[in-house]
């Protein structure tokens, strides 16, 4: 399967949507999106994306895009700032409910 464009254009994004871009085992992760220590071990590492044509636009490669991965791992600190986002985007809700005098007396 050929990622598309969420917006519905029809064009390849490339790595974005794909499954590899925010996963821990991903050899290709900016060292700052992970925590030191979730890999325990060097076999765990996973180079799919060094042999993707989406990665460096090298059509000699295959396209090994992904929309789910087995191997998939999320990455503690993905982890911590999507529950921060979710948490304020609640409190933020919470704010904007308003209590309504009056009803059945």
């Amino acid at each position: 399967m050929e990622p598309q464009d969420p917006a519905g254009g029809g064009l390849t994004v490339g790595c974005y949507v794909c499954k590899c871009n925010f996963c821990a085992r991903n050899c290709e992760l900016y060292p700052g999106y992970f925590t030191p220590g979730e890999i325990a071990d060097v076999s765990e590492i996973c180079y799919t994306c060094d042999e993707c044509k989406q990665y460096d636009g090298d059509p000699r490669k295959g396209n090994m895009w992904r929309q789910e991965c087995d191997g998939y791992r999320e990455p503690r600190k993905r982890t911590e700032a999507k529950a921060k986002i979710a948490d304020a985007r609640a409190r933020a809700m919470r704010r904007q409910i308003r209590v309504i005098k009056g009803g059945l007396k």
